[in-house]
């Protein structure tokens, strides 16, 4: 006992390497898919066929280069495996749990550190993106090793991080944005030699936008910007929706409930007056979510599963009621507990990465990860308040009641899988059925929509030894052109497909749907040779039959 007391951060950084190495380990040699596989990996494959530039966007759907070139770079050291981009996530997966601890530990306690950084890499989505080639494990980990190092005043390593930090995602510029406002309002003056010092990461980032505008004519990839809403109740809704990844799926709400119920004492009820108003606040609140649902209707045409959002309200409305009237009960004494200068930063820093996910939509939840090491920071910080002696049991429970979330039998389409582990059902379907094409259609010309498309003509994302022919539909046809850009993957996509030239249909019900597949389907005949299924994520092989006459198919540019 004495040994571990003495050599706890030796034990600590050893113990928590061999807990994510050993619970990934399963994913390592894993095929890639969705947007790992359109755009990740074939810029790292770019560079790593010895085409070094910074410029990328007929890969990197426009993203800075950072990431594409470190992984590319590591493929010629290493060969251009799924093991190493998969290890590499592993590592940067690593890495952003360990800061979260040194941050938890340095601000307030080494037990808040341990707490958050197992609470963060047991959330299902944590976990699952944890595994997967993207961009947002990396970039969770430069942020926050980011924000430590200005935490702790190092400079030099704060510089270098967010300088990594920013060439990897674009809006990742707002957290050192954020943090030289913070350190102007802290100092309450300005030093002009500090505040250029802290904004070298932002001029990077000018300098590689000024760039693009040299090189592509424009600032930022156009598809991105295209995506930035001003619409009132498209940003209303958006809100609603991010509100709820963060601070309420998969249990979640748990641990939001612990921060307001953190500052409540039974003391309280004793001022009738408060808990009178703080009653008919809360009732008509309830009354107000309740029927919520009732009026999907008027947003549908912005949101068109906006009803199963106020559903779920409407099923948690009495909890919601409770935590409002506790919430307004103990407000005074809620503002002065979250009202320390160590959260100040982390204030900041949310402010601006929250307003970023809200004017840009749609939103998906892995866009979250970054800010992810701050909110299990304020989760430990509020479940250690409330459970004091008892706080590891609760945790516990919690890791008990994520990891339960882990695995699921959804069929819904496959980027909605990455939410948590039921993304490998998904790629091992595929994978079965790559196979059996391989194996039994070899010389076949087979259709198939995104992302089975690139499975089958690209060796290097996992799924087959030699491309097979393929005559692809695009998710986005058209989409583009409407946006003035380059447009994705442009040698692979058909615009005029001679449906009498398919032999096979490569079908899931994990791929990008879109009426023009759906059209196709409908127009050939077809006989199902082969179902591959597992937790109700389907591929299923089909032959075409010959002796009827088929149309061209056009795809129309829209």
């Amino acid at each position: 006992m004495e040994f571990f007391k003495r050599n706890f951060e030796f034990m600590f950084i050893f113990l928590l390497a061999i807990i994510i190495f050993i619970l990934k380990y399963p994913i390592l040699n894993l095929p890639y898919s969705w947007d790992v596989m359109n755009y990740v990996i074939p810029s790292a494959q770019h560079i790593y066929e010895g085409n070094f530039t910074i410029f990328l966007w007929s890969y990197s759907n426009g993203h800075p280069p950072f990431y594409f070139i470190l992984l590319g770079f590591l493929f010629k050291l290493f060969g251009n495996s799924q093991i190493v981009s998969n290890l590499v996530t592993i590592f940067f997966s690593f890495l952003a749990t360990y800061y979260t601890y040194l941050i938890g530990k340095h601000l307030f306690s080494r037990k808040i550190g341990v707490i958050a950084t197992f609470l963060m890499f047991f959330y299902p989505t944590f976990f699952s993106h944890s595994g997967i080639s993207h961009v947002a494990i990396p970039l969770t980990a430069l942020a926050i090793i980011s924000i430590y190092y200005f935490i702790k005043n190092n400079r030099i390593l704060y510089l270098i991080f967010s300088s990594f930090l920013v060439l990897t995602e674009e809006r990742a510029v707002v957290i050192p944005v954020s943090l030289l406002i913070y350190d102007f309002f802290k100092n309450k003056k300005f030093n002009f030699k500090r505040s250029i010092i802290l904004s070298l990461p932002i001029i990077l980032f000018m300098i590689w936008m000024i760039s693009n505008k040299l090189h592509y004519g424009y600032f930022l990839w156009p598809l991105s910007t295209s995506l930035f809403s001003v619409n009132f109740i498209q940003i209303f809704l958006n809100i609603f929706m991010i509100l709820k990844n963060l601070f309420f799926d998969y249990y979640k709400w748990i641990l939001t409930s612990f921060i307001i119920i953190s500052c409540f004492s039974f003391k309280l009820l004793r001022n009738r007056k408060k808990v009178v108003y703080s009653v008919i606040v809360s009732v008509i609140f309830f009354i107000f979510i309740f029927i919520l649902p009732k009026f999907s209707i008027y947003f549908q045409r912005y949101f068109p599963n906006i009803a199963d959002y106020f559903i779920i309200v409407k099923y948690f409305s009495f909890l919601f009621a409770i935590l409002l009237f506790i919430l307004l009960l103990s407000f005074n004494k809620f503002i002065d507990f979250w009202n320390d200068k160590k959260f100040y930063p982390f204030y900041f820093i949310f402010i601006f990465i929250f307003l970023s996910y809200v004017l840009f939509i749609p939103f998906a939840p892995r866009y979250a990860l970054p800010i992810y090491p701050i909110i299990f920071l304020f989760f430990s910080v509020s479940l250690v308040k409330v459970f004091k002696k008892y706080s590891y049991i609760a945790f516990v429970i919690v890791l008990i009641l994520f990891a339960t979330q882990w695995f699921g039998d959804r069929d819904t389409v496959g980027f909605t899988l990455e939410y948590n582990m039921e993304y490998v059902d998904a790629i091992k379907t595929h994978q079965m059925a790559t196979n059996y094409l391989e194996e039994n259609y070899p010389d076949a010309v087979i259709l198939a929509s995104f992302p089975q498309s690139l499975e089958l003509q690209y060796p290097y994302l996992g799924y087959v030894k030699k491309p097979l022919k393929t005559v692809s539909i695009p998710p986005f046809p058209g989409l583009t052109s409407k946006n003035f850009t380059i447009h994705l993957n442009s040698g692979i996509y058909n615009k005029t497909i001679d449906l009498n030239s398919i032999d096979i249909v490569y079908y899931s019900d994990q791929e990008f749907k879109t009426r023009h597949s759906k059209e196709i389907n409908k127009i050939l005949n077809k006989t199902l040779v082969k179902k591959f299924e597992m937790n109700g994520k389907v591929a299923e092989i089909y032959e075409v039959n010959k002796e009827f006459e088929y149309p061209n198919f056009v795809l129309p540019l829209d």
